[in-house]
């Protein structure tokens, strides 16, 4: 595997990065910081990596595009002090919010993974409307298809020798989250001792190293921003009277604190413990274990476990300022290391599919977030082909009966949702007697001739009966003919966390002689709805999207004749001069391919007299936001054709998991 591409966003003076590095399965392409003087000691210690100057609110997302697709890993450490608990604390903090630039960029750009590094503070914080941010966080990146874990990780549990607590958030879409497992544990730490041991403390030489840690941090045979700042005569006197572990309280009480009266103010360090977390060393007043003065920038970065060889730019408390405000690199490595093993591991395990009848590519966004590789799709309506290639950069092979088995790549996974027109309640329920009923036997030509170990198959409910059952059993007798177990079940949308009311027969199918059956398949119970319409359906004047007087006649007039108490976001639909329906609760109706014949076969907002939008009509299928399509009736019916993302989502997963732990 080639280096994986890295984009530093926040960088400081690139600890993160550097940590990223060290492992040589890294390549940091971009660095970006609003401070001027952290990327100068950035660019003197990377210097093939390219900088961006600038505050990362005011970068066009144009800017972002150039990178679509083409980094693995975006790394970010958000300045903290709005979260920290050595700090105000603010709710109205703009750097309370930065968080949310890492959002957009991750939309446009797509990596594999995205690492967020903050203070546990932040985990206790709300913003002015009550939330957590560390939800908010969450949700932001769910929103775009990601999923989210974080973690409290201690850098001292990975050699760096400081307990320094940070969150870690772990961002992907497809690839495992686990974090590293610790390396170091309460009786190993690498102390202080252990770090400075080989620094003069009166000079600008390294002793020969007598630790491991020392070793490690090797690099320049003369020390470099080691200067030592010496202290007035009461400040010295001060800390003369601090023993190691020590702190203010040990200073005789006619001395004074100087207004220093916190836990770590006046902290002498111990020799035989890692340090306290690491501030600016200067203004905190850190002690050295030995001697009656602050702590030089050179013994703070090895605290902070940079190597000898990195150097520091500005004055003297700007590298202090950028020390304290840096990743450990040796907790960066950690956690590079980690995410290597993830990606790795997935792709040496990874499930392939094809995705038949493709449509919008709802069965590949809910595969391929679960980490299972498309190898093959293919579709007949050129409006859809267009949309499907917008957004996955990929044009999908055509009719399916024209296509030989032998150009379809070997797969897993075999994903269908065959047109169900001809067996919906809402078409003539020509089943196999229309040319689309026929389709399934496409499906059934493919499993014989590829032999997938599963298949999962989408369908409307209506498959169930039609025909007096006659259509379904000869779908079902031939499955078991190719040597498929399968199970079945129909299942609505809204019970899934999507405000739609939307049920579709679902098959889940294995082939027989692997250790795993349908039997083992779990369908997925309930979940709470946790999207309603008003969080999708926003104000909107667009002349494009309002109704007809004579839609907005029948409306009333049919609120008027079945009393009918309208709410904010109540949707009309199926509205004729006849009749006239209406979702009051909150959910949607089925969305249908009828929506793209134009007339008043869209959903009604009726409090803003409008059709809902090609992307409302996208969320309430499970779309995330990003996902891209064009105007027009023609969208629609591609979206009422669509599968819902997160019930596949669902089933997938379920499948995925009982492929690999019983057939891997």
């Amino acid at each position: 595997m080639n280096k994986l591409k890295v984009i530093d966003l926040f960088c400081g003076v690139g600890g993160f990065s550097y940590g990223f590095e060290m492992t040589n399965l890294y390549e940091v392409v971009l660095g970006v910081d609003i401070w001027e003087t952290a990327l100068n000691t950035f660019k003197k210690n990377h210097s093939s990596t390219n900088l961006l100057l600038n505050d990362i609110t005011k970068v066009e997302l144009s800017y972002w595009e150039k990178y679509k697709n083409k980094i693995d890993v975006i790394i970010a450490g958000p300045p903290c002090q709005g979260f920290s608990m050595s700090g105000k604390r603010e709710i109205n903090d703009v750097r309370n919010t930065l968080f949310e630039q890492v959002v957009n960029v991750a939309e446009i750009i797509e990596p594999k993974y995205i690492v967020i590094e903050n203070v546990v503070g932040l985990l206790s914080m709300k913003n002015d409307q009550g939330e957590d941010i560390k939800e908010l966080i969450q949700k932001s990146f769910e929103n775009i298809g990601y999923r989210v874990n974080y973690k409290v990780l201690n850098a001292a549990d990975y050699g760096v020798p400081q307990s320094r607590k940070r969150v870690i958030f772990l961002i992907s879409k497809n690839y495992p989250l686990d974090f590293p497992d610790p390396i170091y544990d309460k009786e190993n730490y690498v102390t202080v001792g252990d770090a400075l041991g080989n620094v003069d403390p009166d000079g600008d030489i390294y002793f020969c190293p007598s630790t491991k840690y020392q070793k490690l941090m090797e690099g320049n045979s003369k020390i470099t921003n080691h200067s030592r700042r010496i202290s007035n005569e009461l400040v010295t006197k001060r800390m003369s009277y601090i023993p190691q572990g020590g702190n203010w309280q040990n200073i005789p009480i006619e001395l004074g604190t100087g207004g220093g009266t916190h836990s770590n103010a006046y902290k002498r360090l111990d020799s035989n413990k890692p340090s306290i977390t690491i501030k600016h060393a200067a203004k905190a007043m850190i002690i050295h274990p030995l001697k009656d003065r602050i702590l030089t920038v050179r013994e703070v970065a090895r605290l902070q476990s940079f190597h000898d060889n990195f150097e520091f730019t500005g004055s003297n408390s700007d590298q202090h300022q950028q020390l304290a405000n840096a990743v450990p690199p040796l907790l960066g490595k950690a956690i590079a290391e980690q995410i290597y093993k993830n990606i790795s591991f997935e792709n040496e395990t990874q499930l392939k599919f094809i995705d038949l009848f493709s449509g919008l590519g709802g069965f590949r966004l809910a595969f391929e977030k679960n980490n299972c590789k498309c190898v093959f799709s293919s579709e007949i309506d050129k409006y859809a082909v267009e949309t499907y290639k917008e957004n996955f950069n990929e044009t999908p092979k055509g009719d399916i009966t024209k296509i030989d088995s032998n150009d379809i790549p070997n797969h897993d996974i075999l994903c269908a949702g065959f047109p169900c027109q001809s067996f919906s309640v809402a078409g003539k329920r020509l089943g196999f007697n229309d040319a689309r009923g026929t389709l399934f036997f496409e499906i059934a030509r493919i499993l014989k001739d590829k032999q997938p170990n599963a298949f999962i198959l989408e369908n409307v409910k209506g498959i169930i009966n039609h025909d007096g059952g006659k259509t379904l059993e000869t779908i079902l007798n031939i499955i078991n003919d190719l040597g498929y177990s399968y199970q079945y079940k129909v299942l609505n949308s809204k019970d899934f966390g999507i405000p739609q009311s939307r049920e579709r027969w679902y098959c889940i199918g294995i082939k027989n002689g692997l250790n795993v059956t349908a039997e083992d398949f779990v369908f997925p119970t309930k979940s709470e709805r946790k999207i309603n319409l008003n969080q999708i359906i926003k104000p909107n004047n667009d002349p494009k999207y309002r109704i007809t007087e004579t839609a907005k006649k029948n409306i009333d007039f049919f609120i008027t004749k079945k009393n009918v108490e309208v709410k904010n976001n109540s949707l009309a639909y199926e509205i004729r001069p006849s009749r006239c329906q209406f979702k009051l609760d909150g959910i949607a109706p089925t969305l249908t391919a009828k929506m793209g014949t134009g007339g008043n076969n869209i959903p009604v907002v009726i409090n803003q007299n409008r059709k809902l939008t090609e992307g409302e009509c996208l969320q309430i299928m499970g779309y995330p936001k990003s996902y891209k399509i064009k105007k027009g009736y023609q969208s629609y019916k591609q979206i009422g054709n669509s599968v819902v993302v997160p019930v596949i989502e669902k089933l997938a997963e379920e499948l995925v998991r009982i492929l690999k732990t019983k057939t891997i």
